[in-house]
């Protein structure tokens, strides 16, 4: 059921209020200019990875009030499933009873009608005394998206067809003697088999990162709303609405 409530409680029930979860694509080999926009500016000069160490600003994060919404975006936007394949972890606790689970490879799986998205790399989770996730870090080194053969296959026979038909035609009349008007319509068939094949290769508006464009939207959003958790948690303390927090959240901030 994929409504908002129930990420709400999902949310809520595995999550400390607190948490957050990171993607770091530092490790990526190469990424277009126009995929570096999908990362928000205002993280671009402060973002580090926590796992290699980069400060490249080529991440994203979300905190725990913006995962239910997260969620929801991602199922509505095709996925069907998703797995994750992990291998044995290194475990560490702290003083305070916090356990770190870090797995050298990670291996998620997004699960589409048509295609499949596969993310390896490295993952660190931390969890609190009661067991609720307080860190949940990505280091991804790369990805692929893998196509079903039956989405492709009509397309591809026929291509085949066509090409086994010309070379028939050339076989028997030499390449003088077969008709224009054949030449002419086994044209026609091979553009529209070819358009038809890259229309089903339009990898349900992912971006080159291998994320849809709404929840690359989302992510965004999620940035610019944690760079104001500040301000927000200030008006809430301080019992003062948006307007009169403004004024007064500089001194406080100095201070």
């Amino acid at each position: 059921e994929n409504c908002i409530a129930y990420w709400k409680k999902f949310v809520a029930e595995y999550y400390h209020p607190r948490a957050k979860k990171r993607w770091c694509l530092s490790l990526y080999n190469s990424i277009g200019h126009h995929s570096l926009g999908a990362f928000p500016q205002a993280s671009m000069d402060s973002w580090q990875c926590d796992i290699c160490g980069s400060k490249s600003g080529r991440g994203f994060e979300a905190t725990y009030e913006v995962l239910p919404r997260l969620n929801e975006i991602k199922f509505a936007s095709g996925i069907i499933d998703e797995l994750l394949f992990l291998d044995l972890p290194r475990e560490s606790r702290s003083p305070s009873g916090m356990m770190m689970l870090e797995f050298e490879k990670a291996v998620q799986e997004s699960i589409y009608e048509q295609l499949r998205v596969v993310r390896e790399g490295r993952l660190r989770i931390i969890f609190t005394p009661e067991l609720k996730i307080a860190s949940w870090e990505f280091c991804v080194r790369s990805h692929e998206e893998l196509l079903s053969c039956r989405l492709v296959a009509p397309q591809v026979n026929q291509l085949l067809q066509i090409a086994q038909k010309c070379q028939n035609s050339i076989s028997e009349s030499g390449v003088d003697g077969v008709p224009p008007q054949d030449l002419q319509a086994n044209g026609a068939l091979v553009i529209s088999a070819g358009r038809q094949l890259a229309k089903s290769l339009e990898l349900q508006s992912l971006n080159d990162l291998g994320f849809s464009k709404r929840y690359v939207r989302c992510l965004q959003i999620a940035d610019v709303v944690n760079s104001m958790k500040s301000l927000m948690d200030f008006c809430k303390e301080q019992k003062k609405g948006p307007i009169d927090g403004l004024k007064h959240f500089p001194r406080y901030a100095i201070g």
